[in-house]
């Protein structure tokens, strides 16, 4: 009985370390990383609560922590969305939120913007705030956006959170950088456009930035350079199919005008092959007399 006793214990010290092993389910993870966030709010100690979040054990839940910290933000206000800004910046410098969390955690936070914006004005704006710092900081591509915002073209708020993103990294970084950022991510604006606007995206671009005057130094000019280059192509075209037309034209001249001589000396022969058959008319009126 004793043995089996032990047995028996032995089985149940198993099964407890088995449901020990077991990974805490989305509810759960989510309630403590909600009560994370309010002792975070409250009392400030950003270590403390990188060393909660760290303790969930749940890198794959990571994208959802981030998301619930971001929209919690949102709700509250600027000294919550600052908190949350260098939770997300150590939690990202310590290696803890990798780029591929960052991702999903903000394509989560954006993925019901056109709904969250009625309630909350200024969400997409303060959304790229948080977007940015994190490509200010090299730990997310600009290039994200592009996927991130395509369910957000048609309703208008892509172009916006793009310029604000930029802004933001203008502020954090300088304008200076935004040249080379949108070269190396490839971004193009055009691309967060409804199709029938993609042939406005300079005149589009140049409104949303117009009140950033460094911001506009360096993307406006940009564009229109681009336009230059564009007329400056058209230009060279036309002037080669000017060149083309003006040859032709020479040619079509110079045909003429030797089909024009050869008309001439046609004439000529004709006239002296007359004066021949003449000269040999009056030989022969003449020999008869």
């Amino acid at each position: 009985l004793g043995e089996a006793e032990a047995a028996g214990g032995g089985g149940e010290a198993e099964a407890a370390g088995t449901s020990a092993e077991e990974k805490p389910s989305a509810e759960v993870l989510g309630r403590k990383a909600d009560a994370t966030l309010e002792e975070y709010f409250s009392c400030q100690d950003v270590e403390e609560a990188i060393e909660c979040i760290k303790e969930l054990n749940a890198p794959d839940f990571h994208p959802e922590v981030l998301s619930r910290a971001v929209n919690t933000a949102l709700e509250k206000g600027k000294k919550q969305r600052d908190l949350v800004m260098d939770l997300i910046q150590r939690l990202s410098k310590k290696h803890v939120f990798t780029s591929e969390h960052l991702a999903k955690g903000y394509s989560l936070v954006l993925e019901y913007m056109e709904d969250v914006v009625i309630d909350i004005p200024f969400a997409p704006k303060h959304t790229a705030e948080f977007i940015a710092t994190s490509v200010a900081d090299g730990h997310l591509s600009l290039e994200y956006l592009t996927g991130a915002l395509a369910h957000l073209v048609e309703c208008g708020l892509a172009p916006k959170i793009v310029v604000f993103t930029l802004e933001h990294v203008a502020q954090l970084k300088g304008a200076n950088v935004i040249p080379a950022l949108i070269l190396e991510s490839k971004v193009e604006f055009a691309s967060f456009l409804p199709e029938a606007k993609k042939a406005e995206a300079p005149a589009l671009l140049a409104e949303l930035v117009k009140s950033n005057t460094e911001l506009s130094a360096v993307l406006v000019p940009a564009e229109g350079a681009a336009a230059e280059a564009v007329a400056a192509a058209a230009a060279t075209s036309a002037a080669s199919d000017s060149k083309a037309e003006a040859e032709a034209a020479d040619e079509g001249a110079n045909k003429k005008e030797e089909g024009a001589a050869k008309e001439t000396s046609g004439e000529g022969g004709e006239r002296a092959e007359g004066a021949k058959e003449a000269s040999q008319d009056g030989g022969e009126t003449g020999s008869a007399s």
